[in-house]
């Protein structure tokens, strides 16, 4: 951790506002649990879905935030509080992983789902050695693990490659592992 930033999570996760509300449940979970360990979130920046519940739970809590928001997403009139803009995507991403401790994956979209192969790839490559965990209590990311051991299976990755991430059911359980 650097001696000039907090400890810090970034936390990948849908923008959707059609979340089904087990999901809504587990990230006022997670924000519940990272104001009560003083966390700071690092995020998508975004205020709709689960990323709007997550920014806007985390500061009803008097927790901390960091929404790093590409210009194609930026929106001048939106409520942003302690959000930086950048010009692409890739520089969100790279940003994201400068800021960040550690990575906590939620459910989510394509967008999720481009911010955990990011993350894969910098570990696999060994550019990066930070921890990746799922929250996963319901299955959601399943058929994902389920293409991993595909890949495993068909010779296309190693065995070593399926350690890169931890997979666990509830907040709490991501928190004692990451601080």
């Amino acid at each position: 951790m650097s001696p000039y930033r907090p400890f810090s999570l970034c936390v990948f996760l849908g923008s959707s506002d059609e979340a089904p509300k087990v999901h809504v449940t587990l990230t006022q979970d997670l924000a519940h649990e990272l104001t009560k360990e003083k966390v700071r979130l690092v995020y998508g920046g975004q205020f709709d879905g689960l990323m709007g519940v997550l920014a806007n739970e985390m500061l009803l809590k008097g927790g901390d935030i960091l929404g790093i928001v590409p210009k194609t997403l930026w929106h001048p009139k939106a409520d942003c509080i302690n959000c930086v803009q950048t010009i692409s995507l890739s520089e969100r991403k790279d940003l994201m992983v400068q800021e960040s401790d550690g990575f906590i994956v939620l459910p989510g979209g394509i967008g999720t789902m481009d911010e955990v192969m990011h993350i894969l790839t910098l570990k696999y490559i060994k550019m990066l050695d930070k921890p990746l965990v799922f929250v996963d209590p319901d299955g959601y990311w399943a058929s994902f693990y389920s293409m991993l051991n595909d890949m495993l299976n068909l010779k296309y990755t190693a065995a070593e490659n399926l350690k890169l991430y931890t997979v666990v059911k509830t907040p709490q359980e991501a928190i004692a592992l990451l601080i």
